[in-house]
């Protein structure tokens, strides 16, 4: 893969990840994803390239859903019920990595 899609994958991914947290900060005042989450995404887009980062995104969010409509049920604490996405973001990348190696 060139240095160029790279490149690009650390912009993508750290910049979706960073707009999001921006504008959820902008719309409620309070922080809802840490920048572990941004870098994170970050570094898996210089692994994978571009071409993964919205897979990536797209897997991750619907592995979180899942996990977390079952935690929230689970725990009886609703929506207050705060859930890292880091893991889910790892997932994501092995699922894509996975997918396209075979």
């Amino acid at each position: 893969m060139a240095w160029q899609a790279r490149a690009i994958g650390i912009v993508a991914g750290g910049g979706i990840l960073f707009a999001v947290a921006w504008i959820y900060h902008r719309i409620t005042g309070r922080e809802g994803m840490g920048g572990g989450d941004i870098k994170l995404l970050a570094m898996i887009g210089a692994m994978i390239g571009w071409q993964g980062i919205l897979f990536t995104i797209f897997a991750a969010s619907a592995l979180g859903t899942i996990v977390g409509l079952l935690a929230m049920l689970k725990s009886g604490k609703g929506m207050q019920l705060a859930i890292p996405f880091g893991p889910f973001l790892a997932g994501g990348a092995m699922i894509y990595l996975f997918s396209v190696s075979v």
